[in-house]
């Protein structure tokens, strides 16, 4: 079949290096990342002499202690010689990090500075902090954006300017992070968070009142160390400690009761007291809603830049899932989850995101070729999308219920069998993974969870290095077991087939649904070539799902949650 240009575009991550993929993005998406400061800062680790520049140029940040868990830090900037909008400003974290090994957090760049910055070297500058643990420093640099003709001259004008003062929290150890999940055992709850890297005796305190804990649970410790990832930039110029991970299993909840907690200890604080409604498995309940999506990302919202640039969307579909919380049984996250991609403070940012949502709604994830893809990795794709994370953060952050050791699960709520699958490793005939999707869909009960629903992170019916592969390996199975419906990400719009096999559309197969257009970078170059396709939308949202005995109903809603597609399955 031909394929659809997207979609061409896509496959090119599987068959080009880094360098030509941009280029070849950015004919077509919204998102480009053109030339990116950062890696122009990468050659500072082989240039020591840029830091010998002597300057008269000043920086000053305030305020020195922040007491929020984001705050909004001011710096004032003087004196800097032929000042161009090349210039940017790094955050740095920890405060003392090593310029020439270590990656910025974020920067600012120059055209976003308040004041006549070009005509006097001076300015004003706003860039909001996150508590991750550590304090800051901001660094000013010359000439980090410019394209220059030849490595030389990058290196003969990219200059250090200064460096401020440290800012540190009032509290760096307060536990934050939080989220809940689902285990392998049904009514069970999860909660997982972060500390900084001293030990410390933490614990979750839940209670069935606000303000009230009479059940204390000592947490579980987790984390991981750079020589646990496989390459570069996760293992080095990206790297920031993560803290310690903790988790808390809460058993013997009372069905569709609601919790109150909080987590942390008398060493770090606590958290802000959160709550959940405790899971009602099936067959207990008749209905149920959720919502799904991929490619989620995150925004930074002072203006800043990152790695790549940041996803606004993202913020609006956390958003909306929030203002839905108390109708919604849980996320289905379906893979490339932060876009971290090697840069660990990026996960600090992206796990702040989605905490208001995350403590109260259980948020399921699968991996996608952003977390895990890495040579030599076991991965089953070669690229090196994931940054040299190789699935270890994702993994140790989100702990699903066949964690640490099989990227896959499969769970029951009301009348719906999720079967989640990673589609980064091996799941042709004869794997271990695709043995163990047959074995759960022969399991289900279809009286008991009439719908059944497959996840996965890479389209089977999109033009990709993957989907001639899961039509040969796990389009049989949706086929023999009769599977509903099939929810893709990895391409960035929503997507909706008739329910079909085999390329073609036939009554009673599988519907499949791209949910890719979770926030970051979006489509909008859409063509529908073929007729299974039966709805193409460029924009970014989400999918909410209902469904009981007799009805499966999904609906895209926009970032402006409105409902822009719907069907309606029967039984």
């Amino acid at each position: 079949m031909t394929p659809t240009p997207d979609s061409q575009i896509f496959n090119l991550a599987h068959k080009v290096n880094m360098k030509l993929l941009f280029l070849a993005l950015c004919a077509t998406l919204v998102y480009c990342h053109f030339t990116n400061p950062l890696e122009s800062l990468r050659y500072l680790e082989d240039n020591e002499e840029v830091f010998s520049v002597v300057s008269a140029a000043s920086l000053v940040a305030s305020p020195k202690e922040l007491k929020g868990a984001t705050e909004m830090v001011t710096i004032q900037i003087s004196g800097v010689e032929n000042p161009t909008k090349n210039d940017i400003l790094a955050l740095y974290s920890p405060a003392n990090a090593d310029p020439k090994k270590s990656s910025p957090v974020k920067f600012l760049s120059a055209t976003k500075f308040k004041g006549d910055y070009l005509n006097t070297g001076k300015a004003t500058a706003q860039i909001q902090v996150l508590n991750m643990h550590a304090d800051v420093s901001f660094i000013l640099y010359k000439n980090v954006g410019q394209k220059w003709p030849k490595e030389e001259d990058k290196m003969k004008n990219l200059q250090f300017v200064a460096k401020s003062n440290a800012v540190a929290f009032k509290n760096p150890r307060i536990p934050n992070q939080g989220h809940i999940a689902f285990t392998t055992v049904p009514g069970e709850i999860r909660v997982m968070w972060a500390t900084d890297s001293k030990p410390s005796s933490q614990a979750l305190y839940l209670g069935t009142s606000t303000g009230k804990y009479p059940t204390i649970i000592k947490g579980n410790v987790g984390g991981y160390s750079s020589s646990e990832l496989c390459g570069s930039p996760a293992k080095d110029w990206g790297w920031k400690e993560p803290g310690i991970l903790y988790d808390v299993v809460l058993r013997n909840l009372t069905m569709g009761k609601k919790y109150f907690y909080k987590f942390g200890s008398n060493e770090t604080g606590f958290s802000q007291e959160a709550q959940f409604r405790a899971p009602s498995p099936s067959p207990t309940t008749k209905s149920v809603n959720f919502v799904c999506f991929g490619d989620l990302g995150k925004f930074t919202p002072d203006g800043t830049s990152e790695h790549w640039n940041a996803a606004h969307d993202s913020m609006l579909t956390v958003q909306n899932v929030l203002n839905r919380a108390n109708q919604t049984d849980f996320v289905l996250h379906i893979g490339d989850i932060a876009y971290a991609v090697g840069y660990s403070a990026q996960w600090d940012e992206f796990m702040h995101q989605i905490q208001s949502t995350a403590t109260r709604v259980p948020w399921m994830t699968l991996p996608g070729n952003h977390e895990r893809d890495f040579p030599n990795s076991g991965s089953l794709f070669d690229g090196k999308d994931s940054g040299g994370e190789c699935g270890v953060p994702y993994e140790r952050r989100f702990i699903m219920p066949a964690a640490p050791k099989k990227p896959w699960y499969s769970f029951d709520y009301g009348p719906v069998h999720i079967v989640g699958f990673s589609t980064e490793v091996d799941f042709l005939n004869g794997s271990e993974q695709l043995k163990w999707m047959a074995k759960d869909l022969a399991s289900v009960n279809r009286k008991k969870t009439p719908w059944v629903v497959v996840a996965g992170h890479r389209p089977m019916y999109a033009v990709t290095a993957a989907a001639e592969r899961l039509r040969g390996s796990v389009e049989p199975l949706l086929e023999k077991f009769n599977v509903d419906v099939a929810f893709w990400g990895h391409v960035h719009n929503y997507e909706r087939t008739c329910p079909m096999a085999k390329g073609k559309c036939q009554n009673g197969k599988t519907t499949h649904v791209v949910l890719g257009m979770g926030g970051f970078g979006i489509n909008k170059d859409l063509k529908n070539k073929y007729d299974y396709i039966k709805q193409n939308i460029g924009e970014s949202g989400y999918g909410q799902i209902y469904a009981d005995q007799k009805t499966f109903k999904l609906q895209f809603l926009n970032s402006q949650d409105k409902v822009r597609d719907s069907f309606t399955l029967t039984k």
